[in-house]
């Protein structure tokens, strides 16, 4: 896209822009049937450079400067008849500048005017009708198609930079998205790894056996990680809920925390497990981290409308910290097209509510 703009705007200022004035030389027709006097070539010469310039400029110039830029051409022209020259030449120059005026129905306003002014023109001037006629036929020709080519231009470049702001606001939804599922990643497993690492060393001096399968169970954790956020970097979680509740089980009783889960998981669709399995972990990691419980209930609920999970802990509560992690877990829940409810009292009760089978 971002080509084919500048293949557009290539006619405003660039090789092609300069194309347009092989036609300039037609203005000197005349003078090979009647040879001007050197004042004739002297004003020429003087003159026509700077139709030029206000022509090769017109693109970036403010609108009132672009309507003057036309006016001025125009102007030039009529000045230019004095030398015998073909000066609509010149004047088709200034509807071409006309067309960059924004809005386009301006610069079609102002074409026109440009046109019946030249036509007056021609007429006190007694040129011949057929030569009037073909130059003002031109103006409106050349005028008119600039204009279109100035609204396909501007259409182009609009569309790439709207092109660029959604790539923009895409890359922004992905960083969110694995800054999110590397927290939910991370913080269940660090909580895990702190509090089994802390069991072990209590447990190294008087059972060394169990302090060994605790750290086992820490490097197994570690490497469980390790692969779940290579997977999230590249957008590949499907986190298995029925894993994820085992996880949970053992997360909550390293913790010190009773755990019942209701419900079969079965009975989930696979890509509504994916979205509840990373709600459950950040459910699940604040209710060991913030809240305190000494218990906690995991339930599922499934039919063809709606996949329900809901999790609550007998806790104290929302905290600072539980606060800032549940609304990681509703930005989640909406992203995916669901409900989010929270009841905080007493402990914290969540419940997220995804579409169904029938709701896709």
């Amino acid at each position: 896209m971002t080509g084919e703009t500048e293949r557009l705007g290539a006619f405003a200022s660039g090789p092609r822009r300069w194309a347009w004035l092989a036609y300039l030389p037609l203005f000197f027709c005349r003078w090979w049937f009647a040879p001007p006097t050197s004042q004739h070539v002297l004003l020429a010469l003087l003159v026509l450079p700077i139709v030029v310039l206000l022509f090769l400029q017109a693109p970036s110039r403010s609108r009132l400067a672009s309507a003057t830029s036309a006016i001025a051409v125009l102007g030039l022209g009529f000045l230019l008849s004095l030398t015998g020259g073909v000066w609509l030449v010149v004047a088709v120059y200034s509807a071409a500048i006309a067309a960059e005026l924004r809005p386009h129905r301006l610069a079609g306003g102002l074409i026109i005017l440009l046109t019946a002014a030249s036509g007056v023109f021609g007429l006190i001037r007694h040129e011949p009708l057929l030569f009037v006629s073909i130059g003002l036929f031109m103006m409106l020709l050349v005028g008119f198609e600039n204009v279109s080519r100035v609204r396909l231009r501007d259409k182009s470049e609009a569309l790439a930079a709207a092109h660029g702001e959604v790539r923009r606001l895409a890359a922004a939804a992905e960083r969110e998205r694995i800054g999110r599922d590397l927290h939910d990643l991370l913080g269940r497993t660090l909580t895990l790894v702190s509090i089994k690492a802390e069991l072990a060393s209590r447990l190294a001096s008087r059972d060394a056996a169990s302090a060994e399968k605790e750290m086992s169970q820490v490097a197994e954790a570690a490497r469980a990680a390790l692969t779940e956020m290579r997977a999230a970097v590249i957008g590949m979680t499907t986190g298995g809920l029925e894993r994820e509740l085992e996880a949970s089980r053992q997360a909550l009783a390293a913790a010190g925390v009773s755990s019942e889960v209701e419900g079969d998981v079965e009975q989930v669709p696979a890509d509504a497990g994916a979205v509840l399995a990373m709600i459950l972990r950040e459910a699940v990691t604040n209710v060991i981290r913030h809240s305190g419980a000494r218990r906690c209930t995991i339930a599922l609920r499934s039919d063809a409308n709606e996949v329900c999970l809901t999790v609550a802990d007998d806790g104290c509560g929302i905290t600072g910290a539980t606060g800032a992690g549940l609304a990681g877990v509703r930005a989640r829940v909406e992203a995916a097209g669901g409900k989010f409810t929270l009841d905080a009292g007493p402990g914290v009760r969540i419940v997220a509510s995804l579409p169904g089978r029938a709701g896709k």
